[in-house]
């Protein structure tokens, strides 16, 4: 009888424990939702996002793409709409579910919700995002969000290939822009580019 009390006494802590773990990691979840890249990065970023998601935003947002200096819009867009898209609303997130794939990994989907200047929701704007989380040195760090992870690393494998190909500098060089400084701009930002990044 003893024995059966003191197992299921164990049973009741782990189950207390493991429900003090999940909540603490949905609180967690939504403090993390401030820090996905949207427009920009967050001064204090890397407190909240692991090295290498960090990195990998800040690098496809620092390479230079030779469209910008001929005064057009490049593929890079897609790095400052991550949630909130070209509007003038902001997000609200409600957390939909929070799953622990191993030890030290989780994901979580959120319900995106645009909130309007004058406080009315866009419904039709409403939408799924999914969070992955690292647990590093105890604390929950965002890895990566709709796989834009993937999306950086690919625009910036694609961007560092025209750079080093040449094909970027034939580009600018082709758009009339020359007569501008634009191409020693340009060769200038690539240069820091490698310098801070790597060639």
């Amino acid at each position: 009888m003893r024995k059966s009390l003191i197992l299921t006494a164990l049973s009741l802590l782990s189950l207390v424990a493991c429900q003090s773990v999940q909540r603490k990691l949905e609180d967690r979840v939504l403090e993390l939702c401030a820090y996905i890249p949207d427009h920009e990065l967050s001064e204090d970023a890397g407190k909240y996002l692991t090295d290498s998601y960090l990195r990998t935003f800040q690098e496809a947002m620092d390479i230079p793409e030779w469209v910008e200096y001929a005064g057009e819009i490049g593929e890079k867009e897609f790095l400052f709409y991550a949630v909130s898209g070209n509007g003038d609303s902001k997000p609200e997130y409600r957390l939909l579910e929070v799953r622990m794939t191993d030890k030290e990994h989780a994901e979580a989907d959120v319900e995106i919700v645009p909130v309007l200047e004058d406080g009315t929701v866009d419904g039709e704007s409403v939408r799924k995002g999914t969070l992955k989380l690292v647990l590093t040195d105890g604390i929950w760090l965002l890895d990566d969000f709709d796989d834009t992870k993937e999306q950086c690393q690919a625009f910036v494998r694609k961007t560092r290939a025209e750079l080093a190909s040449g094909a970027a500098l034939d580009s600018l060089k082709a758009s009339g822009w020359v007569e501008e400084d634009y191409l020693e701009r340009f060769q200038d930002d690539v240069d820091q580019f490698y310098k801070t990044y790597g060639k």
